[in-house]
């Protein structure tokens, strides 16, 4: 892949600029299709790394365990500056795109605003994948209510499944954000699509995914290690509002009873996660 003949600092001020400045949806998607672009260009120096994955060898037709199966991880100069400059409030990929969304979503609905939130919240997930601290935005109300009304609006199934995937990439080893969600009433909005007949069965799937991942053992300080790691500390992402960002874990007995609440039947789900991590893993 050619580099671009801008600066990143210069490819994301014009992104956002037709982000921002534009109510025009084909100047919104050239600045979305920019970032994407970008975010491209950063995962395009990849090194292979050991990862145990069963392969099928072809000479005696059988599967067997190869430790040499190779994952591509994104390295070297691109990611290190992509990283610090997502450390910084000017440049912040996601919040940028949450005030995307944002803007959509007050806007009369028309044909292409889902090809746009689609846009968004690839290049949301993305970022949110390649620095974790951008996850801290969503500790904050105002954020995390972009996905609850994101999933409260009748969407495609194609975009009802990409919603949730990037709802997990924003509550992954955040404890402050699951409380978050919970506070908005979340779990209320993601029962009630199990819940929906006329719900598509891949948006069914996705969502009983979600309930595992919900229900799932909480690291007691991960978001906190996570905001204090080796290579950034988010002080500028985090607009604020420390009070959000502490350890607020819960065992899955708590989250239990709090899904049960909205959703019937969902005993088999914890008694896998139990099988699992044991009843002694902050249960």
């Amino acid at each position: 892949m050619d580099l671009p003949p801008a600066s990143p600092e210069e490819v994301l001020s014009q992104a956002f600029d037709r982000l921002s400045h534009s109510h025009s949806p084909t100047s919104i998607g050239i600045g979305l299709k920019a970032i994407d672009e970008y975010l491209a260009l950063v995962c395009s120096t990849p090194v292979p790394i050991r990862s145990p994955v069963a392969k099928k060898s072809s000479a005696s037709n059988s599967t067997t365990s190869d430790l040499q199966g190779k994952l591509a991880y994104p390295t070297g100069p691109w990611i290190k500056e992509f990283r610090k400059l997502q450390d910084g409030f000017q440049y912040n990929i996601a919040l940028r795109m949450i005030g995307c969304m944002d803007r959509i979503l007050a806007e009369k609905k028309n044909p292409q605003q889902d090809t746009l939130f689609a846009s968004c919240l690839q290049c949301l997930q993305g970022t949110l994948l390649l620095h974790p601290e951008s996850r801290n935005l969503f500790a904050r109300e105002m954020h995390m209510a972009t996905f609850i009304e994101l999933l409260s609006r009748r969407q495609p199934p194609e975009l009802r499944v990409l919603t949730i995937d990037t709802l997990v990439a924003a509550l992954l080893e955040c404890p402050a954000n699951m409380r978050t969600f919970e506070s908005l009433d979340g779990l209320h909005t993601i029962s009630l699509l199990f819940k929906n007949r006329q719900t598509p069965e891949k948006v069914r799937l996705r969502v009983t995914e979600f309930l595992y991942f919900y229900l799932l053992p909480e690291v007691e300080d991960s978001q906190h290690r996570q905001r204090e790691s080796g290579y950034s500390s988010a002080q500028v992402v985090v607009v604020g509002d420390e009070r959000v960002m502490g350890p607020k874990t819960r065992s899955i007995r708590q989250k239990e009873g709090m899904l049960g609440k909205h959703l019937k039947g969902i005993g088999g789900i914890v008694r896998d996660i139990r099988r699992v991590y044991g009843e002694g893993s902050s249960v």
